[in-house]
């Protein structure tokens, strides 16, 4: 038998709609068998928490700073060495958080909206254009 794959999902919080639902359906949803599941909030607050499965583990960041996030992510996934981080919502920070601590974890982005519509959203920076710019080169180099 093979060695069980290892995935953990990360997301700001498990506050929220639909993003946050479906991050918990999925993980639940895996084999434990075949996958070696983690969750890793910024905060761990939110009323999915009670629904995501006892064999999962879930680990929150305790420092609310951008930096902070990155360190403490950065430190899990070093310790962890997952082959599959999933990103839901907090895209760059955790890129970068992931990169920095391990070459061989894939990054698998869940949008879940679609990029134009992103980048339109008046609560994102990302409409300004040197940001759109940005966003866009970021994401075209972590998809290739």
């Amino acid at each position: 038998m093979s060695a069980r794959r290892r995935v953990c999902f990360v997301l700001p919080s498990l506050a929220g709609g639909g993003a946050e639902r479906a991050a918990v359906h999925i993980l639940n949803a895996l084999d434990a068998s075949a996958w070696d599941r983690s969750m890793y909030l910024f905060r761990r607050e939110g009323p999915y928490l009670d629904e995501v499965d006892r064999g999962i583990r879930m680990v929150a960041g305790d420092d609310m700073s951008r930096i902070g996030r990155m360190r403490g992510l950065r430190r899990f996934i070093r310790a962890t060495q997952p082959d599959i981080v999933m990103v839901f919502l907090s895209f760059f920070s955790v890129l970068a958080a992931v990169r920095s601590a391990s070459r061989r974890s894939r990054v698998v982005f869940n949008q879940q909206t679609p990029v134009s519509a992103f980048l339109a959203d008046a609560d994102y920076d990302w409409r300004r254009p040197m940001r759109r710019r940005l966003f866009s080169a970021i994401a075209r180099l972590a998809s290739a």
